[in-house]
C-alpha cells in the first residue's frame, strides 16, 4: 500500500492505528457529549511535562490538512464527490492499444505497464451496478455534507477519520435502522478503495448499530406493502388506451405485458429519459410470435434484475381481448412503424421517435386510476399483481413461479390477499377422519 506524502508526521494508517490503540472514545469526545473524554497522548510530544495534558484546545492531527492528502494511482483521473461512482466511458481512461513490438523493451514496458494502469483505474470506478453507483455517489454526498454541519470541511472529511465516521452512522439514531448505516459505511469503504486508500472500520460502529436496531421505531421498520394491480385496473387501462393515440398504445402494450408476464417496469421502460441503457431494454426484434402456442409470443429480455445480461424469455399467453398483451403489442407497432432495432417502448409523434419512461408511464397509469383508487401505485405492484392475479384464479403456485422466473419461494413474499387466496383453496373442507 503505498505511503501518503507527509513531512516528518507518521501516514495516515500509522495514525489511524495510533488514534484507534488509544481510544476511539478520545476523538469522539471533540464532537459529541455522548462518550467519556480524556486526554490524548500524542507519541511526538511524550517527553515533556505537558504529554499527559488534555489537547482539546488543540488542532487534533485528523484534522491537518497533510494528513487528509488523497493518494492516487498513477494516472487516476481526480474526480468530483458528484462524479466519483458514476460510470464514465472507457476512452476516458484508455485507448485501447497495444504497445508494437518493434518498440524498444524499456518503451514497450512502459506503454504497457501505463495502460495497464488506465484499465485498473476504469476496473475500480466502474464496477459497479448503474443503481449501486447512483446510491453510493449520493451516499457519499450525504457524508461529505453531515460533515460540513459538523464543521469539517471536505478535505478534512475524506479520507474518513473514525470519529466522523461513528458521528455520521449514529445520526440515524431514532429514525433508520442498522441497513441504512452499513450501505453508508459500504459506500465510503467503496470510495477510499477508488483512490487506494486504507480502510478500516471502527470498532465502535458494532454498538452503534445495535443501538440503531434497538431504537429502531417501530412503524419505520415494516413499510406497508406496495399495492397490486388489479384486473379491474387492467380493465380500465385496456378501456381508454386500446383505440388511443401511438403514446397510449405504447403505454398498453407495455402495461399487459408487465401484468400477465410478472415482469419489472425496469426490464421494459429506462428510468427516465436522462438514464437510458439501451442494452438492458429489449428491442422489437426481441419480440416474436410463438411457434408452438397460439396467438402467443414472447420476449427475449437482454437484461434482468436476477440474472444480469444473461437475459430471460418471458411467455405472453394468449389471453382475452381486455388483457391479451400480444394483441397490445401488434397494435402498438402497427400505429408505430419503426425498425427491428427500435425499443419496444419507443413509438412515433408527429414524425418523431418518442420514448416512453417508467415516470411518465406510471403518471398515465395513475391518471386513469384516478377514480378507481386513491393510491399511488409503482413500477413493482405490476409485477406484484400480475403474480396474485393468477394465484387467485386458480393457477398452481409452481406454474406461477416458473412463468415469473422466480428464482426461489421469495415470491411468496409479493402474495397479496391472501386471506381471499386461502379461502379459495381451504374452505368447505370435505374432512376425513384420522
Amino acid at each position: 500500500m503505498p505511503r501518503y506524502c507527509t513531512k516528518g508526521g507518521p501516514t495516515p494508517l500509522e495514525h489511524n492505528q495510533h488514534t484507534r490503540h488509544l481510544s476511539g472514545a478520545t476523538a469522539l469526545s471533540t464532537t459529541s457529549h455522548m462518550l467519556v473524554s480524556r486526554p490524548r497522548i500524542h507519541p511526538q510530544r511524550d517527553r515533556g511535562p505537558h504529554a499527559l495534558m488534555p489537547t482539546h484546545n488543540k488542532a487534533p492531527p485528523y484534522l491537518r490538512a497533510h494528513h487528509m492528502q488523497a493518494r492516487r494511482l498513477p494516472g487516476h483521473p481526480r474526480l468530483t464527490i458528484s462524479e466519483q461512482f458514476l460510470p464514465q466511458h472507457p476512452d476516458q481512461y484508455f485507448s485501447g492499444a497495444t504497445p508494437s513490438i518493434t518498440m524498444a523493451p524499456t518503451m514497450a514496458a512502459t506503454v504497457f505497464r501505463a495502460e495497464a494502469f488506465q484499465k485498473l483505474n476504469f476496473a475500480i470506478n466502474n464496477g459497479y451496478a448503474p443503481q449501486t453507483a447512483r446510491n453510493y455517489n449520493a451516499a457519499v454526498k450525504r457524508y461529505v455534507h453531515f460533515a460540513a454541519s459538523c464543521g469539517v470541511p471536505e478535505e478534512h472529511a475524506l479520507p474518513a477519520p473514525d470519529w466522523l465516521l461513528c458521528l455520521f452512522a449514529a445520526s440515524g439514531l431514532g429514525r433508520t435502522g442498522p441497513e441504512n448505516a452499513k450501505n453508508n459505511i459500504s459506500a465510503i469503504a467503496a470510495w477510499h478503495a477508488a483512490h487506494n486508500l486504507p480502510f478500516t472500520i471502527p470498532p465502535q460502529l458494532r454498538v452503534i448499530k445495535r443501538a440503531l436496531r434497538l431504537h429502531w421505531p417501530l412503524e419505520r421498520q415494516q413499510k406497508p406493502p406496495r399495492p397490486p394491480v388489479s384486473p379491474q385496473m387492467i380493465h380500465a387501462l385496456s378501456d381508454r388506451w386500446q383505440h388511443g393515440n401511438a403514446r397510449e398504445r405504447c403505454a398498453l402494450a407495455i402495461a399487459l405485458s408487465a401484468w400477465t408476464g410478472q415482469m419489472r417496469l425496469g426490464e421494459l421502460l429506462p428510468p427516465n429519459l436522462t438514464h437510458v441503457d439501451r442494452k438492458r431494454l429489449p428491442t422489437r426484434a426481441a419480440w416474436s410470435t410463438s411457434t408452438r402456442v397460439a396467438n402467443s409470443s414472447t420476449i427475449k429480455l437482454p437484461w434482468s434484475k436476477t440474472t444480469g445480461f444473461k437475459g430471460e424469455t418471458v411467455f405472453l399467453l394468449h389471453q382475452h381481448a381486455q388483457y391479451d398483451p400480444t394483441r397490445a403489442i401488434i397494435a402498438h407497432f402497427s400505429a408505430s412503424r419503426l425498425m427491428a432495432d427500435a425499443l419496444i417502448c419507443e413509438f412515433l409523434e408527429d414524425g418523431k421517435i418518442t420514448m416512453l419512461d417508467k415516470q411518465e408511464f406510471l403518471a398515465m397509469c395513475n391518471n386513469v386510476w384516478h377514480g378507481l383508487s386513491t393510491i399511488r401505485f409503482t413500477g413493482h405492484s405490476f409485477r406484484i399483481g400480475g403474480t396474485t392475479a393468477l394465484l387467485r384464479s386458480g393457477i398452481q403456485s409452481e406454474i406461477v413461479k416458473k412463468m415469473g422466473r422466480w428464482s426461489s419461494d421469495a415470491y411468496l413474499r409479493y402474495w397479496r390477499n391472501v386471506e381471499e387466496l386461502f379461502a379459495d383453496h381451504a374452505s368447505a373442507v370435505n374432512w376425513i377422519d384420522l
